[in-house]
């Protein structure tokens, strides 16, 4: 197997992030699998290393420019905007809607 072959892609289908192996067709996986949790180890590792407050970095793709930003996050620090963490949860996805703590009792 050649690592040619190989890529990593998103799914924006179930936007999850896959690493698969293809054969001369590049859009078409012969075999996948999930690899968010080390990309995204691989890119926090990657922009912490000396760095232990936290590293800022732009790139370019496909034109376009953006900022990646990595900083570490308290264990008691919420990161959902305006949360006070008295009336909601301290969920992982700052993109989602925060739930009151009580909402499932």
């Amino acid at each position: 197997m050649k690592l040619e072959n190989i890529k990593i892609g998103h799914s924006p289908l179930t936007d999850s992030i896959f690493l698969y192996r293809h054969g001369r067709d590049a859009g078409i996986a012969l075999e996948k699998r999930d690899a968010e949790a080390d990309v995204v180890s691989a890119l926090v590792s990657h922009m912490m290393h000396g760095h232990p407050s936290g590293a800022k970095k732009q790139v370019t793709i496909n034109g376009k420019k953006y900022q990646i930003k990595v900083t570490p996050v308290k264990e008691s620090e919420c990161i959902h905007p305006n949360c006070t963490c008295d009336d909601y949860c301290m969920g992982d996805d700052p993109y989602s809607t925060p739930t009151r703590k009580d909402a499932g009792a």
